[in-house]
């Protein structure tokens, strides 16, 4: 068929108009735009059949010529395929399953000499495994985007008409939708080339591997093929357009090998840092413990002194009241005479010292008997504070006791003295003791809270009787 002229191609784009006119001026843009390529006519005939549409839908004059604004709408020669296959994306058919037309358009193309596009058909059976059409229902989708893209004004499938049967070929109308549609050829056709690419490449080290000349993948590289393994298409006959039978199913083989590799070597990794930890805590942790030895003899040092006078207070309280009572007022009345206490002052200093003895006795008959006989409403407080080791039974802290000076009538200037027994065989019955150079707070160190303190408060007017409570420090601290 020899090349039209110019003429000829004039002629092409008015003869079939009839009565309906076109600028002059649009027909010499066309000319000019479509030049003398044959391959270009079947854009322009594209381009017309477009302008020739949009003149329909926007002009309800007939007798209005076709004009430049006509074909801009319609996208010109140089867009106005691609702003079709563009619009036929938005259609229901292709919105149900957008992923079946990059796969339908990727494999009807292929890349010939030179890295030219050219058409490549295919069966429609194999359209369908390649989308994955198992059931009826998927194939007719399949179908229905084969329609809308060979159906009506689209002209970019054959064959244009008939039913679709599994042995028909499907194929693109013309090489210039592969070159004129921007989303085919700018971003289908390179993902599908790097796919490829990629599989070629990896079949060939899943050989080596296989013969035992190549190691596993690793790092950046087996990250980048897990992550063409996820983008690519898993059937086999995508890829034997590529690779040799088998090779495919050797390359997913070769992927799992190197996962498997690679979560064992994160493994020993992980098992090695955590040993390499669990040396630093253990000698840590021996370090802590010897200063905690260290602190714990001082601690012992210095109970040894507080016990004996605690065991002295105790063998005091285990002796009969008459004995208590006696020696008491005996000391009292010594005080008295060295101190002048009128006989007033006398009896309170000794129901004090009485009182004192039965709180802090250790015998809870005696303890109960004392707390039953003081109406105290001096409530207490309690704080913790980490050290920062562990001790064998858990977290050292630093602990105080102290009254709530609220609670207190006078405030804290009104106490000389507050005495604290610390109920729990853990302590032996340690007896703390804290005056006002140190706002009567006592403190220890330990693991652990007290769940019954008994206290004896003493106030610095002598005509004041001391007072006995108890209270839960634990419940304080909020640890219970």
């Amino acid at each position: 068929v020899p090349r039209l002229t110019r003429e000829q191609r004039r002629q092409a784009i008015e003869g079939p108009l009839g009565h309906v006119r076109i600028s002059s001026a649009l027909v010499e843009r066309m000319l000019n735009e479509a030049g003398d390529e044959p391959d270009q006519l079947p854009v322009l005939q594209h381009a017309l059949m477009r302008t020739w549409s949009e003149w329909r839908r926007s002009s309800s004059d007939s007798e209005r010529p076709i004009e430049g604004k006509d074909y801009d709408a319609a996208g010109g020669f140089a867009g106005a395929l691609n702003q079709h296959a563009d619009e036929l994306l938005k259609t229901p058919a292709v919105l149900a399953k957008p992923n079946f037309v990059e796969i339908i358009f990727k494999r009807l193309t292929a890349l010939g000499r030179g890295n030219r596009e050219r058409r490549d058909p295919a069966p429609l059976s194999e359209l369908w495994e390649l989308c994955g059409a198992a059931t009826e229902e998927e194939r007719q989708r399949v179908n229905d985007i084969i329609d809308v893209f060979r159906q009506g004004e689209a002209t970019f499938l054959t064959p244009r008409d008939g039913a679709l049967e599994a042995g028909r070929y499907i194929d693109i109308a013309h090489e210039s939708l592969i070159r004129n549609w921007r989303i085919l050829r700018e971003k289908w056709l390179l993902e599908e080339e790097q796919q490829a690419e990629t599989l070629i490449e990896l079949a060939d080290r899943a050989r080596g591997w296989r013969a035992g000349k190549r190691g596993p993948l690793v790092g950046l590289d087996l990250k980048a093929a897990c992550d063409w393994d996820a983008a690519c298409n898993h059937s086999s006959v995508w890829a034997e357009h590529y690779v040799e039978p088998g090779a495919f199913q050797e390359v997913g083989a070769f992927l799992s090998a190197s996962q498997q590799a690679f979560e064992q070597a994160e493994r020993e990794e992980r098992e090695r840092r955590e040993s390499e930890l669990a040396t630093r805590l253990l000698a840590d942790a021996e370090r802590q413990r010897a200063e905690a030895q260290a602190k714990t003899a001082r601690r012992l040092r210095y109970g040894s002194i507080v016990l004996a006078v605690a065991l002295a207070v105790a063998l005091l309280a285990g002796s009969l009241a008459t004995v208590q009572e006696k020696r008491a007022e005996a000391y009292a009345r010594q005080l008295a005479k060295a101190t002048g206490l009128n006989e007033q002052r006398l009896s309170v200093y000794k129901s004090n010292v009485l009182l004192k003895q039965e709180a802090l006795s250790g015998d809870n008959d005696a303890v109960e008997k004392a707390l039953k006989s003081s109406s105290s409403k001096v409530q207490f407080l309690a704080s913790a504070t980490p050290r920062g080791y562990n001790s064998a039974s858990g977290p050292v802290y630093g602990f105080q006791l102290y009254p709530n000076a609220d609670t207190v009538q006078g405030g804290l200037k009104a106490l000389a003295l507050v005495t604290y027994k610390m109920n729990n065989p853990t302590f032996k019955n340690t007896i703390l003791a804290a005056g006002p150079d140190r706002e009567f707070k006592a403190s220890y160190e330990g693991w652990g809270c007290l769940g019954d303190v008994i206290a004896v408060v003493e106030y610095s007017d002598p005509d004041k009787e001391a007072e006995v409570t108890d209270f839960d420090m634990c419940h304080l601290l909020g640890w219970q």
